[in-house]
This record gives structure tokens, sequence and C-alpha cells, in this order.
């Protein structure tokens, strides 16, 4: 049996047939072989994303959620301000009151996803444009942007298992959208006060 390797190939594939055949063979002596170099390492480490859920508001919703660069996907938690206790951790708005919350835009903060939350109660005008109005439950719901804009309702309560399944199907293209003839907005706090006092 011959135990060269093939003899046809361009130039460069038979002197590394030739290097192979060598080696294999033994004629290349311990002190003339180089040593394969290491994978190089890359010149600047991958820039980890940083994890926000903010609170929505009138003044922000454009550009925290609707907008928000390359992030076409916004999933919004529709709380009760009196679930959230501690509404600043770290410098980040986000609520003790809902780690799973927490930790969701943590896992998906290298995805193409803004993540805010919304003050429901105060807010019956945009629940409806969702087909929602506030029970006392806390819900999550995805607003997608683009030419047609859309959205989907989570089903059930705001836990880790329910939040993963919901953005992994929006992640996968297995949600079922619902058109949105436009995208709401929230009512400002002044306007508000405004309603309270009349």
């Amino acid at each position: 049996m011959d135990e060269t390797l093939g003899s046809k190939g361009s130039a460069n594939t038979k002197n590394a047939q030739e290097i192979i055949n060598e080696v294999l063979k033994g004629e290349i002596l311990e002190d003339e072989k180089i040593p394969v170099p290491a994978f190089p390492e890359p010149s600047k480490p991958r820039e980890v994303a940083k994890a926000y859920f903010y609170e929505a508001t009138a003044e922000n919703i454009e550009k925290k959620c609707y907008k928000n660069g390359k992030k076409n996907i916004c999933i919004m938690a529709l709380v009760g301000a009196v679930d959230v206790k501690d509404r600043v951790v770290g410098g980040d708005n986000a609520f003790t009151e809902f780690p799973d919350v927490n930790d969701l835009s943590k896992k998906y903060r290298n995805d193409p996803i803004a993540f805010v939350w919304v003050d429901a109660p105060k807010q019956d005008e945009f629940l409806q444009a969702f087909g929602l109005a506030w029970e006392g439950t806390s819900k999550m719901i995805a607003v997608k942007t683009g030419k047609r804009n859309r959205y989907a309702v989570m089903e059930g309560e705001l836990s880790s298992d329910n939040m993963n399944t919901f953005v992994d199907k929006i992640l996968g293209g297995d949600m079922q959208f619902k058109v949105l003839k436009a995208l709401p907005d929230l009512v400002p706090d002044y306007m508000m006060n405004m309603n309270m006092e009349e």
C-alpha cells in the first residue's frame, strides 16, 4: 500500500504532502519542528451590552421603546406602581419586586429587544390600544415596530418560564402578532394630575 498522499494537485498541495509524508516517516527532527501557533486572541474582547429595564413615560416611550435604534421589538411589563417599591437598582431603572423580569432583560440584552415597564393602572387608553384593561394583574406585551406595527400579549403571569417562552417565540418567529393601528402614547403625569383636580 502506498503510504504517500495523493499526487494530484497544485504545487502548494504537493509541498504540503511531502512535509506530511516526512513527518509520518519520522524524517523531520524534533528541533526542526515549529509549534503550531495558538488561536489568536481577539484584539478587543466582545463588549457585554448593558441590561436596561426603563420605566416608560410619555416623554421617553418613543426613544426607549418604539424607536430604540436597532431594537425593533419592545417588551413592556404592565404593572401597578404599588408593585414597584424601589424603582432604581444599581443605576438602572429596574424593579426589585420582579427579579425574573430583571433577569429577562439581562438574558436577552444582546438581542434586538428593548425592555420597559408601564405604570398600567394610570394608562387606560394606552391599554385599550392592546385590547386590555387594568384588572389588578401584571401583564406583558411585545410591540414590534416597522412598516407594519404589531403587538402580542403574553398569556399568564409574569413568571420566569412564561416570559422566557414568550420572548423565545418572538425571536424564533413563532409568535402570532396582531396589527396595531397606531403606536399608543402614554398620558403624561401633569395631565393625570389635571384630571384628578377636575
